[in-house]
């Protein structure tokens, strides 16, 4: 166990009924494809690391949206994670990637996602599946701001 702890952002962003995803370019994903986001810099809130991440990997500015779900999991590199994904929508931005860890975005449809073996996690495919459910576990907002 390496001992190290962190909190990532990803964001479910749909178009004509596909799934944005990018295309990863460090050493232990290279080539596989993931959802977009990254972990949270210090005293970072989840809304702003979100629009961050999404910014650097897909050069879109984004709204997040409802939390999607949470997920605990052992990254590639031996790095205890929790996962908060957010549903998110394109707001603006030109669609260039700049960040140096991601190769390229790419729309994807769901059957395409459910179908490849070339995804960084299997939760990929489990969101998926639950945006096609039709009765999906609650979703929760996103609270910004002070609390009083």
């Amino acid at each position: 166990m390496s001992g190290e702890f962190h909190v990532v952002v990803s964001a479910i962003v749909q178009k004509e009924g596909k799934i944005l995803l990018v295309q990863e370019g460090e050493e232990k994903k290279y080539g596989k494809w993931n959802l977009p986001g990254g972990t949270l810099n210090a005293f970072e809130s989840l809304a702003d690391g979100l629009k961050r991440e999404l910014l650097e990997e897909t050069g879109f500015d984004v709204k997040p949206g409802k939390l999607f779900q949470i997920v605990r999991h052992k990254s590639v590199t031996g790095k205890d994670v929790t996962l908060f994904i957010f549903h998110a929508e394109i707001v603006g931005g030109e669609g260039k990637v700049q960040d140096p860890e991601i190769l390229c975005w790419e729309w994807k449809s769901p059957q395409e996602i459910k179908n490849s073996a070339a995804l960084v996690y299997p939760h990929v495919k489990e969101c998926v599946s639950r945006l096609s459910m039709k009765n999906p576990p609650l979703l929760l907002d996103l609270f910004e701001g002070e609390r009083a």
